[in-house]
Parts: C-alpha cells; structure tokens; sequence
C-alpha cells in the first residue's frame, strides 16, 4: 500500500485531516490533500493519484462537477465517493461514476471505517501490482490464435450454492489461459481480444468440449453453465453442433445450462430462437445474465424459454446498507417464483449478503463469499451430490 498515492478532496477540515490520519495509520504517506476541486484538479494535471478521495457537498464546485472534471481531464484510477447524503443520490453519483473512465469507484459512508478504507487500499495495491504483470505479459492475437488451437485455455469452475440447503447444486465455467512463458492472462485480457477478432465462438467450443470431459469422466456431477453470446446463437448449426457434442461424450444435455449476457443488445433473431427452443427440448438449461442491466430483459424473457435467473452483482452489492437494491431484488425475486424460473445472485462476498439474499428469497448463491473459480483439481475435493 506505501507504493499508492492518494489525494483527498473535502472542504471540512476535520474530515481532512481525519482521512489523512486513518491513511497514515496503515502506511499509507504519499498523500496530497485538497479543501475545493478548483485546487484539486490542479493537483491531479500535476501529480500522478492512484485514488481520489472526494466529498459531494463542497462550496464553489460540488464533487458531481469534480467528478465529471476528473474524468474530461483523463483521469483513471480509482475513485472514493465519500458522503454523508442519502444513499439515493449516493447510488446514482456511483452509477454516473461507474460510467466514466476510472478503474474503479467506491462508496464510503461518513464517517469512514478505518477496517473499510485499509481493506480497499490493499485491493487497489493488489489491482495495481497486477497490472504492472499483466503489462510485462502482454500478448498479441497471433498468441491468442495459437492459445485456442494448442490447448492453452482451461476452465475454472465457480460453485454455486443452493440458499436453503447450502449445498453445491451447480458451477459455472470460466476460462482461463495459461501462457506457456507468460503464466495466467486473465479474462479482460483477452475477452476484448477474441471479440475484436472474431473468434468468441471458438473460445465457446473449447470451454464446452473441457466441460465435457470433466463430465464425462466422473469429476463434474452437477450442472455446468457456459457463458455464450447471441452471435454464437446465431449460428445456424450451433444447435446440431452442442447436441451432438452432447452425445459424443455421452453427456447428459439437462446438465449444460448457457449464460447469455443481458448486455447483449437483443434483436429478433429466426436462428437465435430456433436454436435456443431445439436446444430446450432436448434439456438445456437458458439462463440471462447480469439481469436488469439492459433494456431488454422482460422482452427476451417474453419470447424465449429461459429456466434461469442471474441477478447482475451490481444490485447485490452493498445490498446490505441499500433499501433501493433490495426492493429490486426482491421484485426479481416475485417475477422468478411467478415464472417458475430459478433466480441466482452474483456477487456475495460476505455472510450478511448471504443472509439478506436467503431472507429475500434468492434461490441460487454465486460468489467468493460461497466459493471462489478453482481449476478442476481442486473442485473434485468439495461435495457435490450426484444429481
């Protein structure tokens, strides 16, 4: 944490000096501090901030002008909303935030946890450290071409946990790559690298054929759900194609579940539809992801036959302090028992997340709280029941 610098911007005095001092106190001394933006935006054209602490109610330039300010002057690190304001427009400050160019944005209620502030400095020290690995690993698409052919890419597996019994009822497949002289590249790495060329649906095909060994061969009982786009979808023989995989490996297909991601801009797809209703008569499960980000949610829930649910992270987290997030939750939740649709919430990393998505009726936990990806070897240690 003593390589980060941080700048804090708050035109209260006592609230200045008391960040600066709760920063000292756990290493951290590069620090600048700043009582309006005019001086702050100043300071950032001239030094260099992995994170900006900054208050919203300050005379001259309030923080929503700042912020905006950090981001038309290129600003990219982290950013620290630090207020004492309804949670309301702290949330939508966030939301704007989130929008903007920064690496990332928390919010910090006043006064600020000494326990919260050092636990997000060593996230943006380990953020920060990974960074500088994956700049010295940098690989091309020639890299990436060879990766997909040669085997380089397995799968990490996330548990997923049923709320009522705590029991292991399903994992979803990540894929990872493992460089041959570079080690692991990670997923936003080279996801914008597959899409840019056109090769997402060769990733699909690789992540489904490792799933199916590891099904096959004993070491996956459950459920395995495998993140696919609309294109993929629109691929007239994507259909045949996973069926028949299916029975090649003599797999099961009520055990694949495909994630589309509700970012996807939906559109009225002949091919989209009939291979995701030939897929369904055979058992395969549909699920939306990141649920209620887009535009289209009730839409594609209206035409096609989804028996999944997956509550984007961002309403699950700080869930627990946001009135608002649970009242969305818990209509998510209505709308999936009226529908007969298993609802999962991503993004649990604590017991009291745990607690308040049992409480409001989520049926499926998926989170580093329950379980964080793990290669196959070390799944094949935890009890999943045989389905």
């Amino acid at each position: 944490m003593k390589e980060l610098a941080a700048l804090i911007v708050d035109d209260n005095p006592i609230q200045l000096s008391a960040i600066e001092r709760q920063l000292k106190s756990f290493g951290v001394h590069n620090l600048k501090t700043c009582n309006s933006g005019k001086d702050a935006l100043r300071a950032v054209s001239e030094h260099k901030f992995d994170i900006i602490f900054s208050d919203i109610m300050m005379p001259e330039m309030d923080g929503i002008t700042f912020i905006r300010n950090l981001d038309y002057i290129g600003f990219q690190g982290a950013l620290a909303i630090t207020s004492s304001l309804n949670n309301s427009i702290v949330s939508s400050l966030t939301y704007m935030s989130k929008k903007l160019g920064f690496s990332n944005v928390y919010e910090l209620n006043k006064p600020i946890s000494s326990a919260l502030l050092e636990e997000m400095f060593r996230k943006e020290a380990i953020i920060k450290k990974s960074i500088a690995r994956q700049k010295l690993k940098a690989v091309d698409n020639d890299e990436l071409i060879v990766a997909l052919e040669e085997g380089q890419f397995k799968n990490y597996y996330q548990p997923q946990r049923d709320y009522i019994n705590n029991r292991i009822v399903g994992v979803e497949a990540l894929a990872r790559w493992t460089h041959p002289t570079k080690g692991m590249i990670f997923p936003d790495v080279f996801i914008p690298m597959l899409h840019d060329c056109g090769l997402e649906y060769h990733l699909f095909k690789v992540v489904l054929r490792n799933v199916l060994e590891d099904i096959s061969s004993g070491r996956i009982k459950c459920c395995v759900s495998i993140n696919v786009t609309q294109h993929d979808l629109e691929i007239p023989s994507f259909a045949d194609y996973l069926i028949e995989q299916c029975r090649q490996y003599q797999v099961d297909p009520t055990l694949i579940t495909l994630e589309l991601t509700e970012q996807d801009i939906y559109k009225e797809s002949i091919e989209m539809i009939t291979n995701v209703t030939r897929m369904r008569i055979h058992g395969v499960g549909f699920a939306i992801d990141d649920f209620g980000t887009g535009s289209s949610s009730y839409l594609k829930l209206s035409h096609l036959p989804f028996t999944e649910i997956k509550i984007d992270k961002n309403f699950v987290f700080n869930s627990v302090s946001d009135e608002t997030k649970q009242s969305i939750i818990r209509s998510m939740c209505t709308l999936s028992q009226n529908m007969h649709i298993s609802l999962v919430s991503e993004g649990v990393e604590d017991e009291a997340t745990w607690k308040l998505m049992l409480e409001l009726g989520v049926d499926i936990c998926q989170g580093y709280y329950t379980g964080k990806p793990m290669p196959i070897e070390a799944l094949s240690f935890i009890d999943i029941p045989a389905r």
